[in-house]
């Protein structure tokens, strides 16, 4: 498969609330087109105050996976401190925002959709793809690119 856009660095934020479940697989995925589709990439994933095993889980993903960085705030702040706080740790100048609950997906972004033609661009998601409910599609977007 050839890279989308071969040039492109990207942060792909992650914010995680109570997601031990869930992190092994979204951040799998995320390494996965990342890697295929850029240049460089990093993954910050923001525990923002889990009381799951979510750092448990973070710590061993950082053996597998070198460009993942974890950033925890020690009490729950809220989705938007989630955010705020990965934005301002990316490194890149593409970030991907992506939750960590699996209900959306980084997969392939189409040629018109890739950063260098618009300045945010979303993917689906799925309703229902995690805590055992079936799948169907959602009608709206939430996970995007954002040019900083």
């Amino acid at each position: 498969m050839n890279p989308v856009a071969p040039t492109v660095e990207i942060s792909a934020v992650m914010p995680a609330y109570n997601e031990e479940a869930n992190l092994e697989q979204s951040v799998g995925r995320m390494a996965s087109a990342l890697q295929t589709f850029t240049r460089g990439f990093e993954i910050i994933v923001v525990d923002d105050g889990s009381q799951d095993g979510t750092a448990t889980v973070l710590e061993r993903l950082k053996g597998t996976y070198p460009t993942l960085r974890v950033i925890r705030h020690p009490t729950n702040r809220g989705y938007g401190a989630a955010l705020r706080s990965g934005f301002d740790a990316a490194h890149f100048s593409w970030v991907f925002l992506m939750d960590a609950d699996n209900s959306s997906w980084p997969g392939r972004p189409t040629p018109t959709s890739w950063p260098g033609t618009a300045s945010i661009v979303a993917t689906p998601c799925f309703a229902g793809s995690t805590r055992g409910r079936s799948s169907r599609w959602f009608g709206s977007y939430s996970a995007g690119w954002y040019a900083m």
